[in-house]
């Protein structure tokens, strides 16, 4: 009681302001704060844009990305292949409890629903996820690698072929760990075709 927002009509307006996902998370945020989270994360990434901050976007486009595909990031690598030439801890320091946290050498979005509503932003035109996912994978930790390949071949936003093409350029000489963390995923995303 007397926390719905004064902009909130009534619980139903909320429900039908709040779109074909229905999210609880989504649903509470917009009642208790009068707006929805994906105008808020929308003002938020245009503010970066405004500010010049294209590479604050990018590593916010990988974290994300990887949060839907339930994977952690592996900081270091991601700081070099995004060049990122200021000092890393004032870097991370800028987006951390707000877009992510961070664990031992590790980055994970702040939150599934969040991370898929900045998906659905910083995805709407260009680059495609095709093109982040393959250009993230060598940020992915090797324990993580199953998890990531499955994900990335269930995704209908990645052509298959071409993501396999990439995975087979990416790690044709690494070790045969890794190899079979890769070959797992491909097997459980083959299974899963079977039984559909």
């Amino acid at each position: 009681k007397g926390q719905i927002h004064n902009l909130v009509g009534s619980p139903e307006y909320a429900y039908e302001k709040i779109g074909s996902d229905k999210f609880l998370i989504e649903y509470i945020y917009f009642i208790t704060h009068g707006s929805l989270l994906f105008d808020r994360l929308s003002e938020q990434i245009r503010a970066l844009s405004n500010n010049g901050d294209d590479k604050k976007i990018e590593f916010i486009r990988w974290v994300s990305l990887a949060e839907v595909f339930h994977v952690p990031l592996l900081i270091s690598p991601m700081i070099n292949a995004l060049a990122i030439d200021i000092d890393p801890n004032s870097f991370l320091s800028s987006l951390y409890d707000e877009f992510i946290t961070i664990q031992d050498d590790s980055v994970k979005g702040l939150h599934y629903i969040r991370s898929y509503n900045l998906c659905k932003i910083l995805f709407k035109h260009y680059p495609s996820v095709e093109t982040t996912a393959i250009n993230m994978m060598s940020s992915v930790s090797e324990v993580h690698l199953t998890t990531f390949v499955l994900n990335c071949n269930l995704c209908n936003k990645i052509n298959n072929e071409t993501f396999i093409e990439s995975l087979i350029y990416h790690f044709k000489s690494s070790e045969i760990s890794t190899q079979i963390r890769i070959l797992s995923g491909l097997f459980i995303f083959g299974e899963m075709l079977y039984f559909r």
